[in-house]
């Protein structure tokens, strides 16, 4: 079962989804509040998919949280010469052609990270071990200051 939970842009908080009605295009969450777009229903949410991986800790990865793993050296190939920096951070998204991917890094010591949005994708064999060994420390809606140079 594919799992997700929804972000209050109202009240400013993350809820577990318990139920998608999709025809009538609205979520009931684990408080029992319904988020929607008809009239009736003014709350305004923002909902993201599991990935179905969890991290070294067991918590479940969603999409749009920060995860911080083993430093790793990456290149920047915008032109002949590639940038190495160091990176720790960033955030997970999933998209329907591209599967679950990462973007918005945080490099260390460097201002690049927000002016280059780059994303990295990995064969999905070695997703699953890279996911692992990772931990989630937290997401782009109340911790989006840990993709920001320290």
């Amino acid at each position: 079962m594919i799992k997700f939970r929804a972000w209050d842009k109202t009240e400013n908080k993350m809820w577990n989804v318990e139920t998608i009605y999709i025809e009538d295009e609205w979520v009931k969450v684990n408080d029992g509040s319904i988020y929607g777009i008809t009239k009736d229903l003014v709350r305004d949410y923002v909902l993201m998919q599991s990935t179905g991986l969890k991290d070294k800790n067991g918590v479940e990865i969603y999409e749009g949280d920060i995860i911080e793993f083993e430093d790793e050296s990456f290149c920047y190939p915008f032109d002949d010469e590639a940038i190495v920096e160091t990176i720790n951070r960033a955030q997970v998204i999933i998209d329907k052609v591209k599967g679950i991917f990462l973007e918005n890094f945080m490099v260390k010591d460097s201002t690049i990270a927000k002016e280059y949005k780059y994303y990295y994708d990995l064969p999905t064999s070695e997703k699953t071990i890279f996911f692992k060994e990772c931990s989630v420390v937290g997401n782009v809606f109340e911790d989006e200051n840990l993709l920001e140079d320290e």
